[in-house]
């Protein structure tokens, strides 16, 4: 029963994080995804205007730079929360995942 037990918690840290990982990949797609529209709604223009200048757009623009920085706060939390053994690491590692994905999904979508 033990070495059962120790297996699956090696096998749990595992999954954990590949979450964190999953999380993390997509955090850098959606970084780039802010980076690449910031430039382009910068070069083009709309009424002899940038795109940017648009209450519209930099609403967008916030929208997307607060999904970004919730997530990466979360993951951060969550990787903390592994490296250092917290009891609450795999909830922690499932929502970072969870809250990674589907927001920065909508990053890129967008």
């Amino acid at each position: 029963k033990q070495w059962y037990q120790r297996r699956v918690r090696v096998a749990m840290h595992g999954l954990n994080g590949g979450r964190i990982n999953i999380a993390s990949c997509s955090l850098g797609a959606a970084q780039q995804c802010l980076e690449d529209v910031l430039q382009y709604t910068n070069d083009r223009s709309a009424f002899k205007q940038p795109l940017n200048s648009f209450q519209h757009v930099q609403f967008k623009l916030a929208d997307m730079a607060t999904d970004i920085t919730t997530s990466r706060l979360i993951v951060r939390q969550a990787a903390h929360a592994l490296d250092t053994k917290q009891p609450n690491a795999a909830a922690l590692c499932a929502m970072a995942k969870l809250h990674a994905t589907e927001r920065l999904f909508g990053v890129c979508d967008d």
